[in-house]
């Protein structure tokens, strides 16, 4: 009570010195005016396109015996909610576009190669093949059921 009591003082000394020492009109105000403001019907689309998602195959290891490739099954696209509630459709699925994450950025979440990121060389509808351009190594350790997620960033080397 004493907290809202305080907060009404402050209104109502704010007020006074509002009502005590008005500001003039600006030079330009001629008169009575309407002037419309806001964002309304501004979709503000996410920053990055993001999925989340889990491994549910391991591929064939390379000739040197390292694991790139992996069966995977998409879980949502990570979106804001608002986004989420107009785009339904976009979510609301379990498997990747053609080459839909190709060059994006792949970090496990899970497992083994937690925190690693890789680069993602090309996709199929449920497979996943990286590249190393990040020197964690190959995905060698990797488990079914391993969880990581997928966004549009691209490698940029830092020479």
């Amino acid at each position: 009570m004493i907290r809202a009591l305080g907060l009404v003082v402050v209104s109502l000394v704010a007020a006074g010195f509002a009502a005590a020492a008005p500001l003039p009109p600006p030079r330009w105000f001629a008169g009575p005016a309407i002037f419309l403001v806001g964002h309304d019907f501004t979709e503000v689309p996410p920053s990055t396109r993001r999925f989340a998602g889990k491994v549910m195959a391991l591929g064939t290891p390379d000739a040197k015996g390292d694991l790139l490739t992996f069966g995977a099954s998409v879980q949502e696209e990570a979106v804001p909610p608002l986004i989420a509630i107009r785009k339904a459709e976009a979510i609301a699925r379990s498997q990747f576009v053609l080459e839909e994450v190709k060059s994006w950025r792949l970090t496990l979440v899970s497992g083994e190669h937690l925190g690693n990121a890789y680069h993602v060389a090309g996709n199929t509808a449920t497979d996943v093949t990286v590249v190393d351009l990040y020197g964690h190594g190959p995905l060698n350790g990797l488990k079914v059921g391993d969880l990581f997620f997928v966004e549009e960033i691209y490698f940029q080397r830092r020479d």
